[in-house]
């Protein structure tokens, strides 16, 4: 999400033309990932409502981020992208689930993430001026 917030701010383009590259390639990673495991796959009555939660207010919400962030809104917006990772982390513990060492593992992939995501920003806004 840091990532995403940093280069959604820098370029100025229209939410369908970061979104849908992000979106396919997101797409095949997970079929694939999902082809490789020997999990079932959910039955055919439940994909209505994963294509809707897909689609629907992820992709509205995807677009009105890109859109805020290319004109301007960087500034205020930021600092929201950088925490969501670790406040939807915080927000799975608080709700009970186990915070185990993959948790851990994650947790600390998303601070190191997210503080290398800042310093790279800061250092070529330094150059920059």
């Amino acid at each position: 999400m840091a990532f995403y917030t940093v280069a959604s701010g820098r370029l100025k383009v229209s939410s369908v033309q970061l979104l849908v590259p992000a979106t396919v390639t997101g797409a095949l990673l997970a079929a694939g990932i999902t082809l490789l495991q020997d999990a079932p796959w959910p039955p055919p009555d439940a994909w209505p409502a994963a294509l809707y939660a897909g689609v629907g207010p992820m992709a509205a919400g995807y677009s009105l981020w890109t859109y805020a962030m290319s004109r301007g809104g960087a500034e205020r917006l930021s600092p929201i992208g950088y925490a969501t990772p670790l406040l939807s982390t915080a927000l799975l513990v608080l709700m009970g689930r186990p915070f185990g060492a993959l948790t851990a593992a994650g947790a600390a992939l998303i601070l190191v993430s997210s503080t290398g995501v800042l310093v790279n920003d800061r250092l070529s806004h330094r150059r920059g001026q």
